[in-house]
């Protein structure tokens, strides 16, 4: 028995010598980790090519996952060379390689180890680093457009800095639209809140533009996110405070016609604990004008109607943001933050309004003037642990938020009708609009990462959400004879709104060599109540299914596409269900419909990204085909009154391309160039036979930046949209240009930004409705240009760099793995 264990090793190696011809018998892998040499994170698509080293032929190769992690077979025994690269970074060889049956068994794994990979152009001097990423990157569910360096973000909201975004538009009024479609949800760090949800162009605006990182762009997420949105997702991604030590910022900004902005963000971090605090402050105050024209072609003395309006608001805003992370046991990490708004404002309108006859005569006029404040507070709360085990990629988290706020609204209109050059005094009338909002969102949310195997990862949880709203309306009119004022009881009403979901989902991926797969699926159950506070209830139930999926392949180095699916929702807002009729703009009505349905969406997107030395070009197709379409529906309710409300048409189905061109020419000069177009086919035969047809909308984008010796920089931002069709009108065309510069001193720590918004006066909204009884036209213009000066002072007390080799001694096990 002796004598054959003795023997066995020289069988062993007899019996691969003899099978080294048929090298397709056995395997061997290469596994290993990349990631950045100075943040330590992974680097996800790297590119890992092993060649024979006696020829340089290449023999395979794959990708990194979103880990860092590769793992590559090698079918043959033999010297080798592995390289790594990946765009931004210097490419990395290591050699030989060596795989020999005598040392390493068939079918075992070799470990590399981690692989640091340095960036490909950086500056020493004063320890600063230059990040030459993509502006725009194409992830497996995602793209991710890189903003904090948006120079004409300074001084500025979020919404204005989605106005330089590719892909998205917002228009006058704020609305936000991506490829066409105002249905698209917005987060805020991945998380919902009321701030976007309520209102969401006064959320955004009460966001400095400055504190964004990065925006993410999710048209076909998978099944871990939430499915509302028919276009997708649009996912801002707050800065976080980096570092060990003390440090902090200062940011002030002053603008044209009472702007004021300012930031102070305070930072403390080490090893065990990190606490922030962050304290915002706006004042600005805007002016707008308007017109509308309208030909009613079956009516004598109002056949004409002409308005012209202008106005101006003052808004104030103010947020208390504070929070820290925990690393209380190695491989846990707590994470907490609070976060508080306060919202003031008042602002005025005036319109001018008179009929005339087929003759021109002028039959009535009369001047409606709008006095209005706002005021209220939002809380958000958001918990975050998260556990990493020793397994790679195994992870648990456990994310709970809450948000919640109180908004009053009040208005004061007066009609001033005209007899003449004198005031028809019978026929003064007076109301008094308030309207009280009250907002909650509660969402939780547990998701359990597990890897089945070194290139195959599962992820499943459990999310639920609840939303609240109160609003109340009250509407006074003045008795002109008692001298006092009375209660409108038909518009006296408190409307409820009341939703729950809750959702199982799960999803699976899969790497391979250069390709990487996903599937996922999301069992949800909804319920939904709508009521005034004294009617019955109106419950609606509804239980969906959804499936995501998404297939990638990294063709060569360079060259990469992908296919994407998803099943979306977009659930009416609370705002497209509340019935309050808004006579501001008399006699254009606005309202919502609390009869409004949910629509489905089955979108398909392909995508194509190369990625050059120099260049990037990242094209995309989509199709979308849609049941129960939102939409907003104009409606007569007399000869001479109409009212905009929103109704669900039977379908449509969208098609078309984006395309992103991005590149660095020169070492001073940087651009991106976005374009998009669209069609669409409505079909609204189920509200009236005339909605129907197809429409057509296109936008162009552009980015220019320039560094400037000195540490100067400057940019230029251009945008035109075409014309839209929206099932009834038209929307007219329009462009603007932004600029933005930007200057360093003492060694970059007080930076001093000038941009302007629209300068050449430009931007507008215009909407034409060409119908068979009437002709309306309806233009808004905001105020333009808007410049600001902004300041930014970065203090620094006893900053240090982070310790992390005493913190990987603590957790021994977990070195890998960035808390």
């Amino acid at each position: 028995m002796k004598k054959l264990i003795i023997l066995f090793p020289f069988f062993w190696n007899g019996l691969i010598l003899a099978q080294r011809d048929d090298h397709t018998s056995f395997s061997w892998t290469l596994k290993g980790v990349v990631l950045d040499s100075l943040s330590k994170k992974p680097i996800e698509y790297c590119m890992v090519s092993v060649f024979l080293l006696k020829d340089s032929s290449l023999v395979t190769g794959g990708i990194t996952n979103e880990n860092g992690q590769f793992n590559i077979t090698v079918p043959r025994p033999g010297k080798f060379r592995i390289t790594f690269s990946f765009l931004g970074y210097t490419p990395k060889t290591v050699s030989p390689v060596q795989i020999s049956p005598q040392t390493s068994l068939p079918n075992a794994s070799i470990d590399m180890g981690t692989i640091y990979l340095m960036s490909s152009t950086y500056r020493l001097k004063e320890v600063t680093i230059e990040d030459d990423r993509p502006q725009i990157e194409l992830e497996l569910d995602k793209k991710v457009i890189h903003v904090k360096e948006d120079i004409t973000s300074q001084g500025g909201t979020a919404l204005d800095l989605l106005r330089n975004v590719p892909g998205i538009e917002v228009d006058q009024d704020g609305n936000i639209s991506l490829r066409g479609s105002e249905n698209v949800l917005v987060l805020i760090d991945g998380r919902p809140s009321t701030l976007t949800g309520s209102n969401r162009r006064a959320a955004l605006e009460q966001i400095q533009g400055s504190n964004i990182e990065r925006i993410e762009i999710l048209t076909n997420p998978s099944t871990k996110y939430n499915p509302e949105g028919m276009t997708g997702i649009i996912n801002l991604i707050l800065k976080k405070k980096k570092g060990s030590g003390f440090n902090s910022i200062l940011t002030m900004g002053i603008g044209s016609k009472n702007k004021y902005n300012g930031n102070f963000a305070l930072n403390y971090s080490t090893d065990k604990y990190s606490v922030f605090l962050n304290l915002d402050g706006s004042n600005r105050q805007s002016f707008q004008m308007g017109k509308r024209e309208r030909f009613s072609y079956y009516l004598l003395d109002q056949y004409y109607l002409f308005q012209k309006s202008n106005g101006s608001d003052l808004m104030q805003n103010y947020s208390v943001k504070f929070g820290g992370d925990w690393y209380f046991l190695p491989g846990w990490t707590l994470s907490a933050s609070v976060t508080t708004f306060f919202n003031e404002g008042i602002g005025k309108d005036k319109t001018n309004s008179f009929y005339e006859d087929p003759s021109g005569d002028t039959t009535l006029s009369f001047i409606t003037m709008n006095n209005y404040t706002r005021g209220g507070h939002n809380t958000d709360l958001a918990i975050n642990m998260m556990k990493r085990f020793k397994q790679p990629q195994e992870e648990l988290t456990i994310d709970f938020s809450w948000s919640n706020s109180k908004f009053i609204d009040t208005s004061f209109n007066r009609f001033l009708f005209f007899k003449g050059d004198s005031i028809e005094s019978q026929l003064t009338n007076w109301q008094l609009y308030q309207r009280a909002t009250k907002h909650q969102i509660g969402n939780g949310k547990i998701n359990w990462s597990y890897p089945l195997s070194d290139s195959m990862l599962m992820e499943a949880g459990f999310e639920g959400s609840l939303r609240l709203m109160n609003f109340r309306n009250e509407n006074l009119w003045y008795d002109f004879n008692q001298l006092q004022w009375k209660q409108n009881d038909t518009l006296l009403y408190t409307y409820i709104f009341k939703e729950q979901i809750a959702a199982l989902y799960g999803v699976l991926k899969k790497q391979w060599k250069r390709w990487s797969a996903s599937g996922g699926i999301r069992l949800e159950h909804a319920q939904t109540n709508v009521h005034l506070i004294d009617s019955a209830d109106n419950i609606n139930v509804y239980k969906s299914i959804f499936l995501s999926g998404a297939i990638s392949h990294m063709i060569r180095p360079n060259h990469q596409i992908q296919l994407t699916y998803s099943r979306r929702i977009n659930r009416p807002s609370f705002f497209n269900l509340n019935p309050f009729k808004d006579y501001s703009n008399y006699p254009n009505i606005r309202a919502g419909n609390p009869y409004l349905k949910p629509e489905y969406i089955h979108s398909v997107e392909f995508s194509y990204a190369l990625y050059g030395k120099k260049f990037n070009f990242i094209p995309s197709v989509f199709y979308k085909y849609v049941t129960d379409v939102i939409t907003r529906y104009r409606q007569s309710i007399n000869d001479s009154v109409f009212i905009m409300t929103w109704q669900n048409y039977q379908s449509a189905v969208s098609t078309g391309i984006d395309a992103t061109f991005s590149g660095k020419p020169q070492k001073w000069w940087n651009f991106t160039i976005s374009g998009q177009y669209y069609w669409t086919r409505i079909n609204g035969q189920n509200i009236e036979t005339s909605i129907t047809g197809d429409a057509r909308g296109w936008s162009l984008k552009t980015n220019q930046t320039f560094k400037l010796p000195h540490m100067t920089e400057l940019q230029f931002t251009g945008m035109f949209n075409g014309p839209r069709f929206t099932g009834q009108g038209t929307r007219q065309p329009s462009w603007a240009v932004n600029a933005g510069f930007r200057k360093s001193f003492l060694k970059d720590k007080i930076i001093v930004s000038l941009n302007a918004m629209d300068i050449f006066m430009t931007q507008k909204f215009e909407i034409i409705f060409d119908q068979p009884t009437y002709f309306f036209i309806n233009q808004h213009k905001h105020e333009s240009p808007i410049v600001m000066l902004n300041l930014t002072w970065k203090l620094k007390g006893d900053y240090k760099p982070r310790d992390r080799k005493k913190r990987d001694r603590e957790n021994q096990n977990y070195e890998d793995m960035d808390f």
